[in-house]
C-alpha cells in the first residue's frame, strides 16, 4: 500500500522529502513542461540575455572591422588621387620652366600655374634657381593620409611615410598601388 501512496504523491507533484532526498529536487509543480534548471542564476531569461549579448559584441566588431577596412580604402585612394595630381603639377611646372628658358624670360608667370587641390593634403612648393621641389604633407597626419611625397625637376615621385613631416629625394619611388 505505501507504494501506490507513493506513487500517487509523485505523480501529483507532492512527493515532498522522501528518504532523506535534498528538498530542492522536489518534483516539478509543471505537469507538462521541461524544466531547465532550477538555479535562479541561470534562469531562461538570463541565459537568453548572455545570448543577446553576445550576438551584439559580434555584431559590433564585425562592423567596426568593416568601418576599418572602408576606411583604410579611402585613405589609399586620397593618397593615390594626390599622387596623380602632384606629379601633373610638376610636369605642368617644369613646362613653365622650360617655356621660360626658351623664352629667355626671367620671370616665371604664375598665373599659368594653378597648385592643385588635394583632399587631406597640403601642398608646398619650393624654387632654386631652374629648379622645383613639391612637397605633400598629410594633414592631419592618418586622417588624411599617411604618405608624404616629394617630386622635383626628374618627375619621378617619392613617397614614404614620415609622420607628416616631409619627404626626402632618398625615399623610395611611389608605385600607386591602388587602381579604382
Amino acid at each position: 500500500m505505501p507504494e501506490k501512496r507513493l506513487a500517487r504523491l509523485i505523480s501529483q507533484g507532492q512527493a515532498g522529502n522522501i528518504s532523506g532526498s535534498n528538498p530542492r529536487h522536489r518534483a516539478s509543480k509543471r505537469a507538462s513542461g521541461f524544466y531547465f534548471c532550477r538555479s535562479r542564476y541561470l534562469s531562461m531569461g538570463n541565459i537568453l540575455i548572455i545570448l543577446v549579448l553576445i550576438m551584439l559584441t559580434v555584431g559590433g566588431i564585425y562592423a567596426w572591422k568593416r568601418f576599418e577596412r572602408a576606411r583604410e580604402k579611402r585613405l589609399l585612394e586620397r593618397e593615390y588621387k594626390t599622387a596623380v595630381a602632384l606629379w601633373y603639377f610638376a610636369r605642368d611646372v617644369k613646362n613653365e620652366f622650360s617655356d621660360m628658358l626658351r623664352q629667355k624670360v626671367d620671370v616665371l608667370d604664375f598665373r599659368k600655374i594653378t597648385v592643385p587641390h588635394s583632399q587631406g593634403y597640403r601642398v608646398l612648393i619650393e624654387f632654386i634657381g631652374f629648379n622645383f621641389r613639391i612637397h605633400a604633407l598629410p594633414e592631419p597626419y592618418g586622417r588624411g593620409g599617411r604618405l608624404s611625397f616629394f617630386i622635383d625637376n626628374s618627375l619621378t615621385l617619392r613617397a614614404a611615410d614620415h609622420k607628416g613631416e616631409r619627404a626626402a629625394e632618398q625615399d623610395e619611388e611611389y608605385t600607386g598601388d591602388f587602381t579604382s
